[in-house]
């Protein structure tokens, strides 16, 4: 519910759309997906699942391609540690810790969906 007030409060104050517009050139063009994908994101940080409405949405809707669902899907699981995750990784290693983890496991998530986006495009 959270992050779904923040979602909404994002939308409405036009930050949501500046994000898109920042994160575009990874989105759109290092993996392929569509901005849209942001939302998706956003919510990965309350709840994993709550990403996987967003996708189908787009799948649904004709949005997504094959190469473009797998892709989504190995970010939204491998993306940003969500909140109760990261409360549990600062309460046993602490604040410092937990941000390089939080980090860490960010760029390594985009890097290896954009590698899966990279090596499905040369097969399909």
């Amino acid at each position: 519910i959270v992050a779904s007030i923040g979602l909404f409060t994002l939308d409405k104050t036009g930050a949501l759309d500046a994000l898109k517009v920042f994160l575009a050139p990874i989105t759109t063009g290092f993996l392929s997906l569509p901005s849209d994908m942001v939302d998706a994101l956003i919510l990965v940080v309350a709840r994993r699942e709550a990403a996987v409405v967003i996708i189908s949405g787009l799948t649904g809707s004709g949005r997504l391609d094959f190469v473009q669902g797998i892709v989504a899907i190995t970010l939204a699981t491998m993306f940003f540690p969500c909140a109760a995750n990261l409360g549990a990784i600062i309460k046993q290693l602490g604040l410092r810790h937990a941000i390089i983890m939080a980090v860490v496991i960010t760029i390594s998530s985009v890097l290896i969906a954009g590698l899966a986006n990279y090596l499905l495009r040369l097969v399909f």
